[in-house]
């Protein structure tokens, strides 16, 4: 149940104080499973303001207002998708570490700090914007909307990819 989890998730996340305090769990509203969310605080004047997630690498951020952490398990959805730069060297059916250059980031892409990304976990939707208006819109679930954000990478970073984008 409920309580269990929170026990599992401050010996995971929040392990005791160097003096043996424990952790401070408060519930908030319930997120997606319909369990109370947990918060922590451990430090006297810290404390988490906001959380984000990152759903497809080098693209924006997305505030979270609330979340599941679940034990040995990332925040759901943060970089669960990249766009790969020109040739891939990644392969989904037998994923492996592939360096971060090998995508498209903000740190050798500046393009990308010109657009915003919104994406919704429910149907797996990316939708890119530019300037207020959205130029792209994609299911990553499927290979035709992975195909169209790929192309408006394609033709918007033209000069700066080393070929055909793939996400």
């Amino acid at each position: 149940g409920g309580g269990q989890r929170g026990r599992d998730v401050e010996q995971s996340f929040f392990p005791p104080t160097r003096r043996g305090g424990s952790a401070n769990l408060n519930t908030k509203p319930n997120c997606s499973d319909g369990i109370p969310a947990l918060t922590a605080t451990r430090l006297p004047g810290v404390s988490l303001g906001a959380i984000y997630r990152y759903p497809v690498k080098g693209l924006s951020a997305q505030a979270m207002d609330c979340v599941d952490l679940r034990p040995g398990e990332p925040l759901p959805w943060d970089r669960a998708f990249a766009i790969e730069n020109g040739p891939g060297r990644f392969d989904p059916l037998k994923p492996t570490h592939v360096p971060k250059i090998s995508f498209l980031t903000l740190m050798r892409h500046a393009d990308l700090a010109t657009v915003t990304s919104t994406f919704e976990p429910e149907t797996q939707t990316l939708t890119i914007s530019r300037d207020g208006g959205q130029v792209a819109r994609g299911s990553l679930a499927t290979p035709a909307g992975r195909a169209i954000i790929a192309q408006f990478f394609a033709e918007y970073m033209k000069d700066s990819v080393k070929g055909p984008p793939r996400v």
